[in-house]
């Protein structure tokens, strides 16, 4: 009778050695776990890289969390990342704000042994394995062609909003256009401003610069609602001749464009910056393969009422990513 029990005890050790086995090889077929830590978790301008990020996951068989906060919040972006190391996720993508608050949670992350992909802000001091976003000279540049297209020989008179005075990359953008704009004649730079996260506050912001600078012709904007905010200060004062030039293609944005009072919108490419990011972590993970490129541009479009209805077919289309 005990060598019955004990041949029966043996047959369930073996059983559940080999159940154990299974449930660990379950666990490494779909173990790859990403985590994009958003900005603004809902906010419109981020949507397609939402849809991306999503359909990538999809794609290529591993498991994705949508993360971030309401608003814009560097401790909870912070928050996130550490939530996203104590789960042992297999990658990380994620926009540094502020570089230099983001950055020891970063570290934190590849010290895990965790890759992580930065996009639409980057921070060379991560130890990162790609990063993703507007070339800012290139973008800056070409918001300087665009409004002097539409100037056609007028002296630019320019005021800028950014969303943060302290980001880098926006510096960067505007330093490039204010150097095109110098290359091309004489120019007037009034203001630079940051805007407020939200439409009122920065409409309020551009009825104090129209109050003060009563010549400005050329509104650069570095932050999704500005747009929008100086076309409605635009319209509501009667003003003629003035070139806005925004950022990213929300909804009223492109409503603005269509009637005319946006000039045009410079793309982020949110859907290459939700979707590419993924299918280099699963390759670095899988086999071990970088990027071509540390720093890639995703280009940008300008938007105007000429390529309202076809420009979303150029962004979507991977034949164009390098």
């Amino acid at each position: 009778m005990k060598k019955v029990l004990l041949a029966v005890l043996l047959v369930m050790i073996c059983a559940a050695a080999v159940s154990a086995g299974g449930s660990q090889s379950a666990k490494k077929s779909g173990e790859i776990e990403i985590w994009f830590v958003t900005p603004l978790i809902a906010h419109p301008v981020w949507l397609d890289s939402k849809i991306a990020f999503e359909q990538a996951c999809k794609d290529l068989g591993v498991k994705g969390a949508w993360v971030g906060p309401a608003g814009i919040n560097i401790d909870e972006m912070i928050k996130q990342i550490d939530l996203a190391i104590a789960s042992k996720v297999s990658g990380i993508i994620t926009m540094p704000l502020n570089p230099e608050a983001m950055r020891p949670a970063l570290k934190r992350a590849t010290d895990a042994g965790i890759p992580v992909v930065l996009m639409n802000s980057d921070d060379p001091l991560v130890d990162r394995l790609a990063y993703l976003g507007l070339g800012n000279k290139n973008f800056g540049e070409t918001q300087a062609a665009t409004a002097l297209k539409y100037l056609n020989g007028r002296k630019p008179v320019i005021a800028a909003m950014v969303a943060d005075l302290t980001q880098a990359s926006a510096r960067e953008m505007l330093q490039a256009a204010e150097a095109a704009f110098k290359a091309a004649g004489p120019y007037e730079w009034v203001t630079t401003v940051a805007g407020s996260n939200d439409l009122a506050g920065e409409v309020q912001k551009y009825q104090e610069i129209f109050t003060t600078y009563p010549n400005v012709n050329v509104v650069l904007n570095i932050v999704a609602d500005g747009g929008s905010a100086a076309a409605k200060v635009v319209e509501e004062r009667g003003l003629q001749g003035v070139c806005i030039v925004g950022i990213s293609d929300m909804e009223d944005t492109l409503d603005y464009i269509k009637k005319g009072t946006i000039y045009a919108t410079l793309t982020e490419n949110y859907t290459r910056m939700g979707y590419q990011p993924v299918q280099w972590l699963v390759e670095y993970i899988k086999t071990g393969g970088k990027p071509a490129a540390v720093v890639n541009d995703t280009g940008t479009i300008p938007v105007t009422q000429q390529n309202l209805t076809t420009y979303k077919q150029e962004l979507a289309d991977r034949s164009l990513w390098n």
